[in-house]
Order: structure tokens, then sequence, then C-alpha cells
């Protein structure tokens, strides 16, 4: 397991506060607090809170203003109404980590605020990624984090790199990573493609 930013299999955790069970309320707040008491890095031990701001930046305020003097770890802000386009940038100006998995901008801990799952897929030289393929199941916070964990974990026999799926559906970032790391990106199976033209279809 590692930190917020990088690509690794995440494992499962008790959650003492309510995040996973407010879908009912969801419409009534636009944001969701998450503290844990001092000891558990944020990977247990949680409660949370809830708050409506202008932005994500107002809101990290207003969950700092209102969080519990008995849980002194910080541990992320959940966009509840879904992602909009400043939120990245504003979580990261904040010294966040962004992770799309469910619009959670993590400041503490590995399991707040869960990773995705990416399919990786290489093939055999020769065949130009058309044919002799293997793949890899990989979890990581964002594509261009699982772009580095596929090429990380490629297999030295199948030294075509040919492509990397979003297996959870695509976010709001991953065409513009995909074009980053100088691949085409495809929205029928959401899917970044550097080589072949099999296994992402258009």
């Amino acid at each position: 397991m590692v930190g917020a930013c990088g690509g690794s299999v995440e494992g499962e955790g008790i959650d003492e506060g309510t995040t996973g069970e407010v879908s009912a309320e969801l419409a009534a707040v636009s944001y969701i607090c998450g503290y844990a008491l001092p000891g558990y890095g944020c990977n247990n031990g949680r409660t949370s809170a809830y708050v409506v701001a202008a932005d994500l930046n107002a809101a990290i305020g207003a969950c700092r203003a209102v969080q519990p003097a008995a849980y002194s770890d910080f541990c992320y802000v959940i966009d509840a109404a879904g992602a909009t386009p400043t939120d990245v940038t504003q979580c990261s100006a904040a010294a966040g980590s962004w992770r799309a998995g469910n619009n959670c901008c993590n400041f503490k801990g590995s399991l707040s605020c869960p990773t995705r799952s990416y399919t990786c897929g290489y093939a055999l030289p020769g065949y130009n990624c058309n044919n002799g393929r293997s793949s890899k199941i990989i979890s990581a916070t964002d594509l261009t984090s699982a772009i580095a964990t596929c090429h990380s974990v490629q297999p030295a026999a199948y030294s075509d790199f040919c492509y990397v799926i979003d297996g959870a559906g695509a976010t709001q970032t991953d065409v513009f990573q995909c074009a980053e790391a100088s691949a085409s990106w495809r929205a029928g199976n959401n899917c970044c493609n550097f080589k072949g033209s099999v296994s992402c279809p258009n």
C-alpha cells in the first residue's frame, strides 16, 4: 500500500464515520468533511460532517472550521454533488491529492478516498498490439499515475505498450491526461490507446 499519490492495490478499512451511508442525504449537502482520531493515519477511527459551500476551496475552509477537537487529523473533503472543473486545481492548491474515483480531495490516509481500477495492455513484439496481447489490472489515483504504474509492471517479454483502460468509467481528466501521454483517447471503452487498432476500438 502506498501514500496518497501513488498507484497500488488498495486495501479495505473500517470507517467509524458515516461517509458510506449518506446517499439519501447528499441532495441536502454540498461537501462531506472527513476527520480521524490521532494515531490512525486517517485509515480508521474516522467521523464525518457536512457543509455547504460555493466551491471546494471554501468547503475545505468550512470543514476545518467545524472539525471536532477530538478528531485532530484532517482526512478528506468529498464533493458530494459531483466534480467541478475547479476541484482538481483547488485541491492541489490546498496541498491535497485529488481522487477522481469518488470526487475526493484527500489530505491524509489511503482508505478514505479510494483509488480507481485500470487495465494495462501489452503485446509481444511484432504484433503491433493487434495480437499476442497480455494485460494486468492495477489501481491508481488517476490516469496519469495509472500509465506510470502500468509501465512499471510491464512484463519484459511483452515489450509493446498498447493501452490503459479506466475500468471505473471515464473521468473529466482522462482525455487530457491521455493526450499528455502522447496517446489517443477512445471513448468507446474508456481507453487510452498507445499502439494498435484492435485493443481500443473507436
